[in-house]
């Protein structure tokens, strides 16, 4: 299993690259340590000694900043010591097994984890020279490898704490039509209470919201260009949902119900959601919206209703992107 998801995290990660590589090939390079990184944690260490993913990172970084130089050599200084970071906790994580059951630090080695990798992916969108907004070939990819990213450090920390299968098992059998049902009511009143909260952070707090939302920003994801719409759209409705549910609320929030009362471990997993996000200006939006999903998935014990809600919102916005605006 582990050298599956291995093998994915190297594929997703050298197709974007060559995606990027015609904008600039510093970026190639830099993705491409990235799937190595990934790979060294999911395969369970290529080598006995953990020292290589240091070393084989720096060396990579080094290369991406020989080729950076003359643009970006700042940005691509932090990209190594941000990746050299990423290959330290993989593979602790990898090498390092613990006791059978999630503990609260594991949610905060998973947030670490989704950062460090965030502030990788949207580091090498400023060597294409263009607003990730106008350059449709580096939002699909980028849109693409950030869900392939969180599955790699879902099984990372899963297979650290020994409690995959249980968790997989304990979240999503038993599934029924309530479940759905519930996700896709609490999608849509997750919508208009964001709606709410934006609007009077704009209003009382005079903050400029930007919105994440790909197709409000992205000038080249029209109709026209049915293919990327698609994917994006997926990646955005089905794709992140899974993914995000899964890492922030089933392993970070459930990591911090095993440790601290109800109210600490809630609030605690909800700001380190918006926060996740790197977007201040939506930090209270997402944040109140983590305070819903997690009373909804401790409520149900399952993370299907909470992923509904998740789908149903981000689906509702894309709509509303679509044909609103």
């Amino acid at each position: 299993m582990r050298r599956y998801f291995g093998m994915v995290s190297v594929v997703v990660a050298l197709a974007a690259g060559i995606i990027l590589s015609g904008h600039n090939p510093a970026l190639w390079l830099l993705l491409a340590g990235l799937a190595w990184i990934f790979a060294f944690g999911l395969w369970g260490a290529l080598w006995p000694n953990p020292l290589w993913a240091l070393v084989t990172t720096v060396v990579l970084g080094t290369v991406a900043l020989f080729v950076w130089h003359q643009t970006f050599p700042v940005t691509a200084g932090v990209l190594v010591v941000v990746t050299a970071a990423i290959a330290t906790i993989s593979s602790r994580l990898a090498r390092i097994r613990q006791p059978s059951g999630l503990r609260w630090y594991d949610g905060l080695w998973a947030a670490v984890l989704f950062v460090l990798a965030s502030i990788v992916v949207s580091i090498t969108q400023i060597g294409t020279k263009q607003p990730l907004g106008q350059n449709l070939p580096v939002l699909v990819s980028v849109y693409l490898l950030t869900p392939a990213i969180e599955v790699g450090i879902i099984y990372l920390v899963l297979r650290h704490s020994h409690i995959l299968k249980e968790f997989l098992r304990r979240n999503y059998r038993g599934a029924s039509m309530a479940h759905v049902v519930t996700g896709i009511a609490v999608g849509i009143g997750l919508t208009v209470l964001m709606g709410i909260a934006v609007s009077l952070e704009q209003k009382i707090a005079h903050i400029r919201v930007q919105s994440n939302n790909p197709f409000l920003y992205a000038r080249g994801l029209n109709p026209h260009t049915v293919l990327a719409a698609i994917l994006v759209g997926l990646a955005v409705v089905v794709a992140a949902p899974i993914t995000e549910e899964a890492l922030f609320r089933g392993i970070l929030f459930g990591g911090f119900l095993t440790r601290v009362p109800y109210p600490v471990a809630t609030l605690g997993a909800a700001l380190l959601f918006g926060a996740a996000h790197m977007d201040l200006t939506l930090l209270i939006p997402l944040t109140l919206a983590g305070l819903v999903l997690n009373a909804v998935y401790r409520r149900n014990q399952s993370l299907v209703p909470s992923t509904v809600a998740h789908a149903t919102f981000n689906g509702l916005s894309v709509i509303l992107a679509v044909f609103v605006h």
